[in-house]
């Protein structure tokens, strides 16, 4: 049977991590971006990952965004499972 590459890849997650983002904050961030997946990830990259990595220009920029996309991902991907396993655990209920 063949697997999606999300399933078979999860995102790099250690930028979804207490070390890195403040759940609360984060749980804010999502709210406000309304569902917006671009909206979301330039609130992530605004909030935790501007001052990450060396110098400017467009590989430093570049990086900075490949890690507020791994955020998005990472919480993503564990909002997904949370989700599926309420959704588990209310129907086993019934």
């Amino acid at each position: 049977m063949a697997t999606s590459r999300q399933e078979s890849t999860p995102p790099f997650g250690s930028e979804f991590s207490p070390s890195q983002v403040d759940l609360p904050h984060l749980l804010e961030i999502v709210e406000a971006s309304q569902g917006d997946p671009r909206v979301l990830e330039k609130d992530i990259l605004a909030a935790y990952f501007t001052k990450h990595g060396r110098g400017e220009g467009d590989g430093a920029e570049y990086n900075r965004g490949k890690l507020a996309n791994n955020c998005k991902l990472a919480f993503t991907r564990e909002a997904h499972h949370a989700m599926t396993l309420k959704k588990l655990a209310m129907e086993s209920a019934s």
